[in-house]
């Protein structure tokens, strides 16, 4: 990665894509890290876009949509407890915080 991003930012990069080195030739050195890891997995025809339904299907078999609408609603960027629950349009409840 021959960019000047900060430690902190190569470490976020790369504990999320696993230094794996087709995911690697993929980062962007121009675009911040977030708008590679938007570009990555959440973009039309992303390379991982695929790999975000697998792994989610693999790791939470049970409660897989109700993860995937929370990071839908993270990827707009940070919002509170609240705000998720109100957007999930489920009571603020033991469960929600459970899974967050």
């Amino acid at each position: 990665m021959g960019c000047n991003w900060s430690p902190y930012e190569k470490l976020k990069i790369l504990s999320v894509i696993g230094g794996v080195p087709h995911y690697i030739e993929e980062i962007q050195p121009d675009l911040s890290t977030n708008e590679n890891l938007k570009k990555i997995f959440f973009k039309e025809n992303a390379v991982l876009l695929d790999e975000f339904n697998n792994i989610f299907s693999d790791l939470f078999p049970y409660r897989k949509k109700i993860y995937k609408r929370i990071i839908e609603i993270l990827v707009s960027g940070a919002v509170d407890f609240n705000t998720i629950c109100k957007k999930l349009n489920m009571p603020k409840s033991g469960l929600v915080k459970a899974l967050m």
